[in-house]
């Protein structure tokens, strides 16, 4: 990360913007602090990577969540690349990204020549998603990605997988709690998350808070788990969406409380197992 990206940071606790402090290289942030500007909270940064987040806030799903990837990192590629399709009987990665794509409308972004085109995906866990957003985005368009998650242990892999070299770097990377953002108002883009809003202890803050930080016509695409309700299923699939869901209970939509001004909201099923969420906010007049 750039000194110049932590114009767009914020505070997670008040909101107040945060000033570097601390050994860079060739302006990218290396180890330091990040001071709130209401001379509140100081975030460290480590070896580049900002930790923006209250430990004594995470709870239930939040602290599970983080404790099974930092200390299994590695187990859930197989399951999305092997055992999902056999779980749900078709239905593959590949099916999922495909949705993602289609609806974060990537071809409709142009930009404006001098802010640069910025997307967010809350959850990015190891980077998976990261090449296939490059090659996907409008030819010569000025963007950035960046990634929030609650596991040091993904980040630096996701960091890793383009080498250590931190002027290489391909997503700007933030230790975060989806539940406050550390992000001014209205600054992507695109704000996206792959996996389920039952991994979160409120879902529907996690929602808002993905809705606070998009610009006036910017796009929120969630993609998540849930069974298919337009077929019965067979015990079998049953008993393999329960397994799937074990630490990651589903979150019905209807007890989700959708952002004040969403617009062109959908919901898709786009497997067995997943579906598709995506709001608009308004472009302003």
């Amino acid at each position: 990360m750039r000194i110049a990206d932590t114009r767009i940071l914020a505070c997670p606790r008040t909101g107040a913007p945060l000033h570097w402090d601390g050994t860079n290289l060739e302006l990218h942030l290396v180890d330091g602090e990040l001071r709130a500007a209401d001379g509140g909270a100081v975030w460290p940064v480590v070896d580049g990577l900002p930790r923006l987040f209250d430990e004594a806030r995470l709870k239930g799903t939040d602290r599970l969540m983080r404790h099974i990837h930092d200390r299994l990192p590695r187990a859930h590629r197989p399951l999305l690349r092997v055992a999902l399709p056999l779980l749900q009987g078709g239905g593959t990665e590949r099916v999922l990204r495909e949705a993602l794509l289609e609806h974060l409308r990537l071809g409709r972004l142009a930009g404006d020549g001098t802010t640069p085109t910025r997307l967010l995906e809350v959850g990015i866990g190891a980077g998976d998603n990261v090449p296939v957003l490059r090659a996907a985005l409008p030819g010569g368009l000025r963007a950035e990605l960046w990634g929030t998650d609650l596991s040091e242990t993904l980040l630096r892999r996701c960091a890793g997988r383009w080498g250590h070299n931190p002027l290489a770097e391909q997503a700007r990377l933030v230790l975060a709690d989806p539940h406050y953002l550390p992000f001014a108002d209205g600054v992507f883009d695109r704000v996206f998350h792959v996996g389920g809003l039952g991994r979160f202890d409120d879902p529907s803050r996690v929602l808002a808070e993905m809705f606070r930080v998009v610009r006036p016509g910017g796009r929120v695409v969630i993609v998540g788990k849930r069974v298919d309700p337009r077929e019965p299923q067979a015990p079998m699939f049953e008993a393999a969406y329960r397994l799937l869901t074990l630490h990651e209970p589903e979150v019905p939509l209807d007890t989700l409380t959708l952002p004040d001004g969403a617009v062109d909201v959908i919901d898709e099923q786009v497997s067995r197992f997943f579906f598709l969420l995506g709001l608009g906010r308004p472009a302003v007049e």
